[in-house]
């Protein structure tokens, strides 16, 4: 069977299609992403703007052209953080059905948080002990940690690249004082209580920031997920990445080989979080990971539709 999954987040929308086999494997037919910048303004408005209507129909358009030359059989649409917050959602989702056809499944926070471990670790290889996964979004920041049966803390805090950016890093490159708030707006969420629970474990990071921050220690042209998957990055590689980037224009970070056009108004901010989460539960090193909330839904409805 050919099912399709689409995560709606708050920067980025992405597609992933697979066929899937009855002992649960699958193969990717395509993983594609666009920046649609949904949650542009949704911090302070707590409104899709008619722009974001127009940029997500536009993709979401798209992606049924691209699933119905694949012969999908199934499509499943997920919304995340920006869908969440914004009062007028139901007004998008109807839109988005009437165009497409399309049917948006909103998640909740944690139902988001397991969904992303799942996918997250799905492909990287076993080491033995605990896991945890961030997945740094536009809006939020997903924090999960298990094992190899069982999620045992699930966390999600309305700390995002997007919603950052648009509250302290407004200039570019950004004052130093704007770093510095930024910094402690992100401490101030991030509860020490967590550390002893996440001690122990290996954090592996899906979304933008991560794998384009991977994409640039390996030196590659163009950041693709399969291409990262996999690839571990110290918290100095990090430190130093973020210091060699934080006095760049747009511009400058625009040029980057692997930067996706979109995300380099973003990207410190994203590494900001996850800096932060590095400094203060005690993680040496993050295991890039090319998938995430995409793949763990794949995962959840071949599991529902019998495969």
């Amino acid at each position: 069977m050919k099912r399709a999954v689409i995560d709606i987040g708050t920067n980025t929308i992405l597609l992933l299609a697979a066929e899937l086999r009855p002992d649960g494997s699958f193969d990717v037919l395509t993983d594609e992403q666009r920046i649609a910048r949904l949650g542009k303004g949704i911090d302070a408005g707590r409104r899709f703007s008619e722009e974001a209507f127009r940029r997500a129909e536009e993709t979401l358009s798209a992606y049924r052209h691209r699933c119905d030359e694949l012969g999908i059989e199934s499509v499943t649409a997920v919304g995340t953080s920006a869908l969440r917050d914004a009062v007028n959602t139901p007004e998008l989702a109807a839109r988005i059905r009437t165009s497409t056809g399309i049917r948006i499944e909103v998640l909740s926070g944690e139902d988001e948080a397991l969904w992303t471990y799942r996918g997250g670790l799905h492909g990287l290889p076993p080491h033995g002990g605990r896991d945890t996964v961030i997945d740094i979004g536009g809006g939020s920041t997903e924090l999960v940690t298990g094992n190899a049966e069982a999620v045992t803390l699930k966390r999600s805090f309305d700390i995002g690249s997007v919603r950052l950016t648009e509250r302290f890093l407004r200039t570019s490159p950004p004052e130093r004082r704007d770093l510095e708030a930024a910094r402690r707006f992100i401490d101030d969420l991030l509860p020490s209580a967590l550390r002893a629970p996440l001690h122990g474990t290996r954090l592996s990071g899906v979304a933008g920031t991560v794998t384009t921050l991977a994409a640039l220690r390996m030196g590659l042209a163009e950041c693709t997920p399969a291409a990262v998957h996999g690839h571990t990055m110290t918290l100095q590689e990090v430190r130093e990445t973020f210091e060699s980037m934080e006095g760049m224009t747009l511009d400058e970070l625009r040029r980057l080989p692997p930067m996706v056009p979109g995300r380099e108004d973003i990207i410190l901010a994203g590494m900001l979080i996850l800096l932060a989460v590095m400094e203060r539960y005690g993680f040496d090193a993050v295991t890039a990971s090319g998938r995430g909330l995409r793949y763990g839904i794949l995962l959840r409805d071949a599991a529902r539709g019998g495969h």
